[in-house]
C-alpha cells in the first residue's frame, strides 16, 4: 500500500505547476489540473487550498468555497488557509463570518500583515473609515518593507476621508519619491486644501502631466487636482479645461438603450398584485434603513444624521444587496418571482436574516442601521420583498448643485 509521504512529493510538485500555469495565464488548464489533484486527495488541505485559489483567479469565487473551507477544516493551524477563507468572505461581504477568522489569524501570529490588511480594505471598501484606519495600522506594523508603501496609500486615504487632513498630507509627502504611487499620491494631497497656483504642488502637477501620467487614471486624477488649483486661484477657464481633459480621458459610451430596457423591465416586473403574493418570503425586521439616490445626491449625509443617534447605526456602502439580488435574479431579472417559488419563503427568508445578522454584527445595538450604497435604487423591488419592514430614504437633487 502507499504510503501517504510517499504521494506528498508528487502532489506538491503539481501545485507548483498549477501556481505556474495560473502565472502564464493559462487559467482553464489551471483548473482542470488542480480539479484533478483535489478529486485523488480529498482529505489533503493543500490540495483544496490549491484549487480554491485557481477558482478565485479564473473568477469563479462561489465554486471556490467549499474548498477553501475544507482546507481551513483540514488544518485549522494554518493561518494563510484562514486569512485566504476570510479574504473569500469578504468578497462576498460576509463580515460576521469574516472577521472572527481574520481576527483569529492575526492572534495566532500577529507578524501575518493580511489579515489587519484585508479587513481594513473590506472597512476602508464600505466607508467605515475609522474601523479601517485601526486595522491599517496593525498591518502597517507588521508588514514587509516592500509592502509599506501601498499601505500607507490606503491609510492616507481613510485619514483623508475622515477630515485627518495633516497626518494624510505628511503620508502623502513622504510617498513623493515612490516610483508608482507618486503621482496618485500628489493628486490626493492636492485635494486635502485649498493650494493655488502659488503653491509648490501646481509645479509638481504641471511637471507630472509634461512627462507623461502612468496611466488613464493617474491622468484622470492629476487633472482634476490641477483644476481644483486652478480654481482655488479664480481662474476658471482653465480649471474648466483641465476637468473637461479629465473627463475625455474618464468617459466611455454608456449603453444607456441597455439600461433603459432595464428599467422598463423593473417597471413592468414589479407589480403590486404580483408582490403581493411573496407577503411571507422575506424577514420582517425593522432594523435596515436604505438610503438610495443618485451619487452625490446626500446619501452620506443622510448616513450621518441617522447613524449620530444614539440608537443608530451605518453599514456604509455595501455590496450585499446588489450581491444578493444578482443570486437570486441570475442573467434574467423576469426570472426572480420564478426563483423565489421556486426556494420557497423558508430559503428566501434565510438569505434576508443573513443581511439582517450582518447589520447587527457591524452594528451592535442599533435600533436602526443604514446601508447608503448609491445604486440600490434599482433594487428597491428586491428590498421591498425581502425586506417588507425596512424604511427606504429616497435622496434627490437638483442635478445642477
Amino acid at each position: 500500500m502507499v504510503q501517504l509521504n510517499e504521494l506528498r512529493p508528487s502532489a506538491e510538485q503539481e501545485i507548483a505547476n498549477i501556481l505556474a500555469l495560473l502565472r502564464s495565464g493559462r487559467g482553464q488548464d489551471a483548473e482542470n489540473v488542480a480539479r484533478s489533484l483535489q478529486r485523488r486527495y480529498p482529505s489533503r488541505a493543500d490540495a483544496n487550498e490549491a484549487l480554491a485559489l485557481v477558482l478565485v483567479n479564473v473568477g469563479k469565487m462561489g465554486d471556490a468555497f467549499k474548498f477553501a473551507e475544507a482546507a481551513v477544516r483540514l488544518d485549522p493551524t494554518n493561518t494563510n488557509y484562514i486569512i485566504n477563507m476570510g479574504r473569500l468572505y469578504l468578497e462576498a461581504e460576509l463580515i460576521e463570518e469574516a472577521s472572527p477568522l481574520l481576527e483569529k489569524a492575526y492572534a495566532m501570529n500577529p507578524k501575518l500583515f493580511q489579515a489587519p490588511l484585508a479587513l481594513g480594505e473590506f472597512y476602508s471598501a464600505t466607508g467605515n473609515g475609522r474601523r479601517a484606519v485601526a486595522y491599517l495600522r496593525q498591518a502597517l506594523a507588521a508588514c514587509p518593507p516592500q509592502m509599506r508603501h501601498m499601505i500607507e496609500m490606503k491609510l492616507a486615504e481613510d485619514l483623508s476621508a475622515l477630515g485627518q487632513n495633516d497626518e494624510a498630507q505628511a503620508i502623502y509627502q513622504g510617498l513623493q519619491g515612490h516610483p508608482t504611487l507618486r503621482q496618485r499620491a500628489l493628486s490626493r494631497a492636492v485635494n486635502l486644501k485649498k493650494f493655488g497656483i502659488e503653491s509648490e504642488y501646481f509645479r509638481q502637477l504641471n511637471h507630472e502631466i509634461a512627462k507623461g501620467p502612468q496611466s488613464t487614471d493617474t491622468e484622470v486624477d492629476l487633472r482634476l487636482a490641477l483644476g481644483h488649483v486652478f480654481e482655488n486661484s479664480g481662474r476658471y477657464d482653465e480649471a474648466f479645461e483641465q476637468y473637461r481633459l479629465s473627463k475625455a480621458e474618464a468617459v466611455g459610451q454608456y449603453p444607456i438603450e441597455e439600461f433603459k430596457g432595464v428599467v422598463s423591465d423593473l417597471i413592468e416586473m414589479f407589480q403590486a398584485q404580483e408582490m403581493e403574493s411573496f407577503a411571507n418570503f422575506g424577514d420582517p425586521s425593522e432594523l435596515p434603513v436604505f438610503v438610495v439616490g443618485l451619487p452625490r445626491s446626500g446619501t452620506t449625509m443622510t448616513e450621518q444624521i441617522i447613524a449620530a443617534h444614539p440608537e443608530g447605526g451605518g453599514v456604509g456602502e455595501s455590496r450585499r444587496i446588489g450581491g444578493l439580488a444578482r443570486a437570486m435574479i441570475g442573467r434574467n431579472q423576469r426570472g426572480l418571482f420564478a426563483r423565489m417559488r421556486e426556494g420557497g419563503p423558508v430559503r428566501c427568508r434565510e438569505l434576508a436574516t443573513g443581511y439582517v445578522k450582518m447589520l447587527k454584527f457591524m452594528a451592535p445595538g442599533a435600533l436602526r442601521v443604514v446601508d447608503k450604497m448609491p445604486h440600490n435604487f434599482m433594487n428597491i423591488g428586491f428590498i421591498s420583498l425581502f425586506f417588507p419592514g425596512a424604511r427606504i430614504v429616497h435622496c434627490l437633487r437638483n442635478p445642477a448643485d
